[in-house]
Formats: structure tokens, sequence, C-alpha cells
């Protein structure tokens, strides 16, 4: 698998469980990507940069 493989891997498997948890995704004209909701509000650069941890904040 490459790294650009990977990477898009992480980002579908972000995007899963963004819409599983009913979370918020908006995308930004700076092309930041913020993710809110239940109590979580998170602004990255790019999906794959997600880790489970950052989830921990939504109930």
């Amino acid at each position: 698998m490459t790294p650009e493989e990977f990477k898009e891997l992480r980002r579908q498997e972000a995007r899963q469980t963004i819409q599983a948890m009913g979370l918020k995704m908006t995308a930004k004209p700076n092309g930041l990507i913020h993710i809110h909701g239940r109590g979580l509000d998170v602004t990255v650069r790019d999906l794959a940069s997600l880790q489970e941890s950052d989830f921990r904040g939504a109930w």
C-alpha cells in the first residue's frame, strides 16, 4: 500500500466515523475542514490527520 492509498483509507474511515456520530463537516474557503457537533469542535487541513482520540470529546 502506497502512502497516498493509506491516507485515502484514513480519510474514508474519518468520514464514516463523522457520519456515524452525527457530526457536521464544513469545508471553509481557506481549505480547512471544520468538524463540529455533539460537544466537538475540530478544524483540520486533511481528514487523514484525524486520530480516534480527536473524537473523544463528542458525547
